[in-house]
């Protein structure tokens, strides 16, 4: 069953239509890939599923609740709603005057419900997690592209969220770094919780996905598992656009 809903969401900015009627499904437990060429609108996706932006038409349903357009608890609501979905965008928004443990600790002090000492230890627990443990007292500019990731998804976790978008966050990263995001990943969705991410990785895709989504021209072209999105499909434009990135490689 879907934990998160979309139906029908448009956005646009500046006279240009970036969502077009764009409809999907977000189930627990499960990888929900969202792929397609640059300008397709995926980023933008993820910004109005989480509320950051307001979507100008469509639905948006969580836990079978309406959130967009709230009919009934207001911005309450959407303030819950956002605190539920976790976001890590390409370009991390690590705070860089704060240590790697600090970055993961602070939002939780923020949220107001755990103490100085309680949102350190449980950054530290997320550290583990994720296997950075040990650079918990380093600043963001002293770590790897790879290990900055890792910290930027146990800061989200740390706020238990029960979906967490990911951004093309294997962007730029070695295959070492890739696969160890790819573990972390699947450590996430063991306990319950509902990834969706956007890449541009095709073979990330397929080795993390449940389900594949591709977006072109801010509407939904294609979706389906990764056999019958990435291997076996019949539209024209979902084939050429994997044979344009499969070729790069």
């Amino acid at each position: 069953m879907a934990i998160l809903e979309a139906t029908q969401l448009a956005k646009g900015f500046d006279g240009k239509q970036v969502l077009v009627d764009v409809s999907l499904e977000v189930p627990s437990g499960a990888v929900t890939v969202v792929i397609g060429p640059s300008g397709a609108g995926k980023t933008t996706l993820l910004r109005c599923l989480s509320l950051l932006d307001s979507p100008d038409s469509g639905r948006i349903v969580f836990r079978e609740a309406e959130v967009w357009p709230c009919l009934s608890g207001g911005n309450t609501q959407q303030r819950e709603f956002r605190r539920r979905v976790g976001l890590v965008f390409q370009h991390l928004n690590l705070w860089p005057h704060l240590t790697v443990c600090e970055n993961v600790s602070l939002p939780l002090r923020l949220a107001g419900s755990l103490s100085r000492e309680e949102a350190a230890d449980r950054g530290i627990e997320w550290l583990k997690r994720v296997q950075i443990e040990g650079l918990g007292k380093r600043y963001p500019s002293e770590i790897s592209g790879g290990e900055r990731q890792r910290a930027a998804i146990a800061r989200a976790m740390a706020l238990e969220p029960e979906v967490l978008c990911l951004d093309e966050i294997t962007s730029a990263l070695d295959p070492e770094n890739v696969s160890l995001i790819r573990d972390v990943i699947n450590r996430v969705v063991d306990q319950g919780v509902a990834v969706l991410l956007v890449t541009h990785h095709i073979g990330f895709a397929r080795a993390v996905a449940n389900e594949i989504v591709f977006l072109d021209r801010g509407a939904v072209s294609a979706s389906g598992s990764v056999h019958d999105v990435l291997d076996t499909t019949a539209n024209t434009r979902v084939r050429e656009f994997i044979d344009r990135i499969e070729c790069r490689i």
